[in-house]
């Protein structure tokens, strides 16, 4: 059975190496990252979620941070596409299986075969204190198999206060990993941009918003009817009720950064990031 090649572990230690203080950007997808369309950054880019698919001229991304079942899905091979396209290394977690419970042994040979070295990495963000699901799911069995090291939130509280507690629980937003992994690689300052916590369908827009991986048509038509006709129901979305618990993961990420005199800047007025002590909002870069 292979091993990966890359770690987060690894990640930390040549960060610590390189001792050059390098800025670093988180980019989410919300319409305000138009932003940055002919800005100059000299840093390195981070995108997640679907961003770097669906803004490439806001590249090149240095790193894409992955967290979920839906996309991208390396074993698919449109997204495969799409992720060999960006030139960015690609953290997938675990969950990524989640939808293929019968086809693990065939996944995992594939994901050995093509999904190592060093364009690929995968971390874990749920599996602490080395603990399984309960009930068992398919990320454990990858977890078990494949991951050597800490989750990305036992990692960063063990390196930077030795703690074996995870700094933050299970994240409910992929943005969370972004700007964990933005500290590890002791980026400075971290700016934060596209991250502003929708919790309607009608507001959770994105950049490119007519744009959705794996998206049929008539889906299309519907998501679109009920986020810009507003006489519809609005429904809740998958981060509905969320938003306190999500500030308050970026908080405690942000204590952890202040610690290491990591800046965090926001680069959106609207950001609910913004209430966060120690979180600075400018309007461009320092």
């Amino acid at each position: 059975m292979k091993q990966q090649t890359n770690s987060l572990s690894k990640l930390h230690e040549l960060a610590l190496e390189r001792g050059i203080k390098t800025p670093g950007i988180v980019i989410g997808t919300a319409p305000n990252i138009k932003w940055l369309k002919g800005k100059i950054f000299h840093g390195i880019r981070i995108g997640i979620g679907d961003a770097p698919w669906r803004a490439p001229e806001l590249g090149p991304f240095d790193y894409w941070v992955c967290s979920n079942s839906e996309y991208p899905i390396p074993w698919i091979e449109k997204h495969r596409q799409s992720l060999d396209q960006s030139g960015a290394m690609i953290l997938l977690a675990p969950f990524t299986f989640e939808n293929y419970p019968d086809k693990l042994p065939e996944l995992f040979e594939f994901v050995e075969n093509h999904c190592f070295g060093d364009k690929y990495l995968w971390y874990d963000q749920s599996h602490f204190d080395g603990k399984f699901c309960s009930p068992i799911r398919p990320c454990c069995e990858f977890y078990e198999n494949y991951i050597s090291e800490p989750s990305i939130q036992e990692l960063l509280n063990k390196i930077i206060n030795g703690s074996k507690l995870p700094v933050i629980n299970r994240g409910a937003t992929v943005a969370l990993y972004g700007y964990a992994l933005a500290i590890l690689l002791r980026l400075n300052p971290i700016y934060l941009i596209g991250i502003e916590l929708p919790e309607k369908r009608k507001d959770y827009k994105h950049y490119k918003n007519w744009k959705w991986p794996a998206e049929k048509l008539r889906s299309r038509f519907k998501r679109l009817a009920l986020q810009y006709l507003h006489f519809l129901p609005s429904r809740p979305i998958d981060l509905a009720g969320k938003r306190q618990e999500i500030v308050s993961d970026f908080s405690a990420l942000n204590s952890v950064a202040t610690k290491l005199g990591i800046v965090t800047i926001s680069l959106s007025s609207t950001s609910p990031l913004n209430e966060i002590p120690g979180i600075r909002h400018r309007d461009g870069f320092i």
